[in-house]
């Protein structure tokens, strides 16, 4: 699986935590992908991630913490990826992300 696709687990009412980390192929997220999961707080992202498509974090009302450090492939994240998200305060970017 190289590509989760749009919307594919958007409005998830109980999901807590999602853990992409032993998806090695796994490069691209789509759009609004795990949008609208509000009681969403943790997310491992796959190792070799390299495009989070636009909304893909939209409106997860209980994600405090994003941290892409782990993510030396990411270069792109889409626009209002982290958007209506009121408990996030710490954002730690990609060292490569160049959009």
């Amino acid at each position: 699986l190289e590509e989760l696709g749009r919307r594919v687990v958007q409005d998830c009412p109980r999901l807590v935590t999602i853990d992409f980390r032993e998806c090695l192929s796994l490069r691209r997220i789509g759009h609004f992908a795990l949008a609208k999961s509000p009681v969403l707080e943790t997310v491992h992202w796959p190792p070799r991630l390299e495009e989070l498509g636009q909304f893909v974090l939209k409106d997860c009302q209980n994600l405090a913490t994003v941290d892409f450090r782990t993510c030396s492939t990411l270069r792109r994240i889409g626009d209002d990826a982290l958007a209506e998200c009121p408990s996030l305060t710490i954002v730690h970017w990609p060292p490569m992300l160049e959009e």
